[in-house]
């Protein structure tokens, strides 16, 4: 699930990048979720900050399987 959103204030290190993210340009705040299957643990979230021109990188990650940003 990804959000395009200019509406907060500093900034965030984008996770594809490794670049300061001033939040008051375009960017996408990106939730992972990895699904568990045991009744006993829930599913983990990660939460990304994500330039904007940069979520082509994170769809090779994705797509990939690379563990890097989780």
């Amino acid at each position: 699930m990804t959000h395009r959103t200019t509406k907060h204030d500093g900034s965030a290190v984008c996770a594809v990048t490794g670049e300061t993210v001033p939040l008051t340009e375009t960017h996408f705040y990106v939730t992972l979720r990895r699904e568990t299957s045991s009744s006993t643990h829930h599913d983990e979230y990660v939460h990304l900050f994500v330039a904007d021109g940069a979520l082509g990188k994170l769809d090779e990650w994705l797509e990939g399987g690379s563990k890097q940003f989780v």
